[in-house]
């Protein structure tokens, strides 16, 4: 699921292109599906040998993207194709249970939370490497006289530090941002069709806690089907 041509293609960073590779997203499915059945069986919403079940068959190795992309084919719909993927590959009690009280947004919003956040990791410590840089130039230009403009004119003159600085300083504004962006797009949801918890029972509000805490991702106070 490309953003912009950073994220893909001949201009893409190796690492940001893997983040939001289609192969990528089904492994995060996987593991989200897998990380809710086990909350719920601890929860004792579901049987502790269906959880288990599920944890060992929701792997990329045994439910493959290529057997998903196959069966979406036939369900048109890419998240009942994921569970019906898992579910003829479980040897226990697992297929019964895969998907209880989910909908399909609980496990893209929550998916999308993971990838926003693993592409926050690859840019923050790239751009405060650059703040660094520029820092680091500023200083050793401080006295190293350059020609101001303003207009697009010859003006009064100024140092090649001052124009390392405003970059800094731009940069470093960036980096605010974009901690704020991380705080704020870091979520995910695990609530149901309707966002009440109501296909989870009295436990639902737990269950969502838990599985995102246990994710590393935050939790929303509200929802409705999706993340608003």
């Amino acid at each position: 699921m490309p953003v912009s041509p950073i994220d893909y293609g001949r201009y893409g960073h190796p690492e940001m292109v893997t983040v939001f590779e289609e192969e990528h997203r089904h492994s995060l499915w996987l593991s989200i599906e897998a990380a809710v059945a086990e909350v719920q069986a601890e929860m004792g919403l579901i049987p502790q040998e269906a959880a288990a079940d599920i944890r060992a068959t929701a792997k990329p190795d045994i439910v493959t993207l290529e057997r998903t992309m196959e069966i979406e084919k036939k369900t048109r719909h890419d998240v009942v194709a994921l569970f019906e993927a898992i579910a003829e590959k479980c040897e226990g009690p697992g297929a019964r249970w895969i998907h209880f009280g989910l909908t399909s947004n609980d496990i893209k919003d929550t998916a999308l939370g993971l990838q926003l956040n693993a592409a926050f990791e690859i840019l923050i410590p790239q751009i405060a490497s650059l703040c660094k840089s520029l820092l680091d130039r500023a200083k050793e230009t401080q006295d190293l006289i350059a020609v101001g403009r303003s207009h697009g004119q010859h003006a009064v003159p100024i140092t090649y530090g001052i124009r390392f600085t405003v970059w800094f300083e731009e940069f470093h504004r960036h980096m605010k941002r974009i901690l704020s962006a991380k705080e704020s797009t870091g979520v995910g949801k695990i609530s149901g069709a309707t966002g009440s918890h109501a296909a989870l029972g009295p436990s639902g509000f737990d269950i969502q806690k838990r599985v995102l805490e246990t994710l590393g991702l935050n939790v929303p106070i509200a929802t409705t089907q999706i993340i608003q």
